[in-house]
């Protein structure tokens, strides 16, 4: 998992090549897990800014998916532990909800996807999970 200086930089180098949140999460966590799928990263520009009307947070789909990404069977329980996590930290689930509307606050948003890609891999950590290759 890249450190947090690496993460910072890395999700700005995404944002410039105009990758939204959802993306950034998943571009990220398969560059540390290792695997190419360029595919699934342009499938999650679906899930952006709250599907695009402010409602779920992209950042909190993709980490849901990147935990399914890890152990597919063992999501079911951990998926739940980060929702609760994410609106006990921010207040609520969807993008209005978090940076309110119009023009989104970039340093919120990043700040919130570096604590939710950490939060992934320590939930996988607190339940003693390898992510499966």
């Amino acid at each position: 998992m890249k450190k947090l200086q690496d993460l910072n930089t890395r999700i700005l180098e995404l944002a410039l090549d105009r990758k939204c949140c959802a993306q950034i999460m998943m571009a990220i966590a398969l560059e540390d897990l290792e695997i190419d799928n360029p595919d699934l990263i342009k499938a999650m520009r679906a899930t952006c800014y709250g599907f695009h009307y402010g409602s779920l947070c992209g950042s909190l789909v993709a980490a849901s998916c990147i935990l399914s990404l890890c152990h597919e069977q063992y999501s079911i329980v951990l998926a739940p532990e980060l929702f609760h996590w994410f609106r006990k930290k921010y207040g609520g689930l969807n993008c209005t909800d978090i940076v309110g509307t119009g023009v989104r606050d970039a340093t919120k948003c990043v700040n919130l996807m570096v604590d939710t890609y950490y939060r992934c891999f320590d939930l996988l950590a607190e339940h003693g999970i390898e992510p499966e290759e």
